[in-house]
């Protein structure tokens, strides 16, 4: 087997540089014995804890934050989406640690949007993800999210700087969970390694329910 906590400290999932500043403001859970947490969960108020940008004020309360986890092997999940502000965002081969109901997943995602819903200005991110929390019989306890911008493509200047980080956390103490939510891409883009925005757009727009 392999040890994932190795296994995250080698990869690009967060810069050794920024780990030690996130720390600061996000439970970072470790262990090689996490639980299992693949289901639909609701962020919501979803709740400013930092921004290394400024971006949002400490406290200020931005778009609910819907997020799935699919099916879960030990220290890995295949797959997880995430629904914020209308956008969504994908990522495969998350990977998963911590010890008894405390875990922190770490994971790519890569997202999309269309400020017009024109097809002209469409935008692209790749960020690395951590989500930290307790599992509980009503959802996870304590969530809290913290993305760092890796990659953007942004031809209306509107998306925060490469390299800088947010953090967030569910402003009730409680992800509750959720039923299935409606916006999906389609099974295709997911398995897609070189993402194209103009086919990602216009294919998810087709799955808008």
């Amino acid at each position: 087997d392999i040890n994932p906590e190795q296994e995250i400290v080698s990869s690009e999932a967060i810069p050794s540089e920024i780990k030690n500043q996130l720390t600061n403001h996000i439970t970072i859970h470790e262990g090689s014995n996490p639980p299992i947490i693949t289901g639909y969960y609701l962020l919501k108020p979803l709740t400013t804890v930092y921004c290394s940008d400024y971006g949002y004020d400490v406290g200020e309360v931005i778009s609910d934050l819907y997020i799935y986890f699919g099916e879960q092997n030990k220290w890995q999940i295949d797959e997880y989406r995430e629904k914020v502000a209308g956008n969504i965002g994908i990522a495969k081969d998350v990977v998963i640690v911590g010890s008894g109901k405390d875990f922190t997943a770490y994971y790519i995602v890569e997202e999309y949007s269309d400020y017009d819903n024109d097809g002209v200005n469409e935008s692209y991110t790749k960020t690395s993800v951590l989500f930290s929390g307790t599992l509980t019989q009503y959802g996870i306890e304590d969530a809290q999210y913290a993305f760092i911008m890796l990659e953007a493509i942004d031809p209306l200047n509107k998306i925060m700087s490469e390299n800088e980080f947010r953090i967030f956390r569910d402003g009730d103490g409680l992800a509750s969970t959720s039923s299935a939510w409606g916006y999906y891409a389609p099974k295709r883009v997911l398995e897609k390694t070189n993402f194209d925005i103009n086919t990602l757009t216009k294919d998810a727009k087709k799955y808008d329910e």
